[in-house]
């Protein structure tokens, strides 16, 4: 498992090795994406820490945190700050979520992470802000995507 840190200055080089930069909810819906697939493929979080409800779509508290200092402009700090592991298969797969969803914005990327039957939909209902998503529902999402 890896730190929010970690994957979000992956995506950060990814990114800048394209001549683009992310924006604070891209970064946030790509980092959800990505743990969702990793749930779905090696049955394990790819992030240390749980993913949450939120009114706004679902957080990782940390990464947020973290990135609400840029506001809603790109992302303007080197990637390769934080080594990143040598985790073959979890690179991978960060790579492919990279090239699948590199084209979307922000807002496009929440709409997509906040579909009816999402997991995050499904707890639309309770608004307990700060509940935390059962991984197991978020893996069982992302597997009947690929069904």
């Amino acid at each position: 498992m890896f730190s929010s840190k970690e994957i979000i200055f992956h995506f950060i080089d990814l990114a800048a090795n394209e001549g683009r930069a992310l924006t604070p909810i891209q970064t946030l819906r790509l980092l959800y994406i990505a743990n969702g697939w990793h749930l779905c493929f090696y049955n394990k979080p790819l992030l240390e820490e749980p993913v949450v409800f939120w009114r706004s779509g679902p957080m990782i508290k940390s990464a947020y945190s973290f990135l609400k200092q840029f506001g809603s402009s790109g992302i303007s700090i080197s990637g390769n700050q934080i080594p990143f592991s040598s985790n073959k298969e979890s690179i991978k797969l960060i790579n492919i979520v990279w090239n699948s969803y590199k084209y979307f914005s922000g807002n496009q990327l929440n709409r997509i992470v906040c579909l009816k039957q999402s997991p995050w939909q499904k707890y639309f209902s309770t608004k307990t802000i700060g509940k935390v998503i059962d991984s197991d529902l978020i893996r069982k999402y992302y597997l009947n995507k690929i069904q």
